[in-house]
């Protein structure tokens, strides 16, 4: 699929409706390709583009040298709802994240753009709607972790990696 495509589908998905935003979305944004294992952002960087992904699948997780914890995965048309948090507040990355699947697009676009464009409604929405579904991620991640027996546990990662295998 051609890049002007992508931009093409990403707009309808999240119906963009203001043809300034639509029109910057076109001409601002950097398409990025890359390849599986390859790292977006580490804790404590600074954000230097927002990103929104367009085909392929990230992973973004926190830990250390011992061990690690997945946040959550992105999807096509989606944004990492940490990268939203830390370029409005300018600070450093809370987490980290790479591709996760073989190849992955990416939509890189400018940072000031996140507010800039909050005066458009749709754009308004997509960021709230954003950081809404992946703090309820989060909310269900954290659930299966400290609320359900090990059983329960085990049969909800098996599910969800059978989930992953087919998309």
């Amino acid at each position: 699929m051609n890049y002007a495509s992508m931009i093409q589908k990403l707009i309808n998905h999240h119906q963009f409706t203001e043809p300034l935003l639509k029109k910057e979305l076109f001409t601002i944004g950097e398409r990025q390709n890359l390849r599986q294992d390859t790292n977006l952002i580490y804790e404590k960087q600074f954000i230097k583009w927002f990103v929104i992904l367009l085909n392929g699948q990230v992973r973004v997780w926190q830990g250390n040298q011992e061990r690690e914890i997945t946040l959550y995965y992105l999807q096509p048309f989606e944004t990492c709802a940490y990268s939203v948090v830390a370029i409005q507040k300018q600070y450093q990355s809370l987490v980290n994240a790479k591709i996760s699947s073989k190849r992955a697009t990416l939509l890189k676009l400018p940072i000031y753009k996140v507010e800039e464009w909050q005066q458009y409604p749709s754009w308004h929405k997509f960021i709230n709607t954003t950081l809404i579904d992946k703090y309820e991620v989060l909310l269900k991640n954290i659930q299966a972790l400290v609320l359900m027996n090990i059983e329960e546990q085990l049969i909800v990662t098996l599910q969800n990696f059978a989930k992953k295998k087919r998309s």
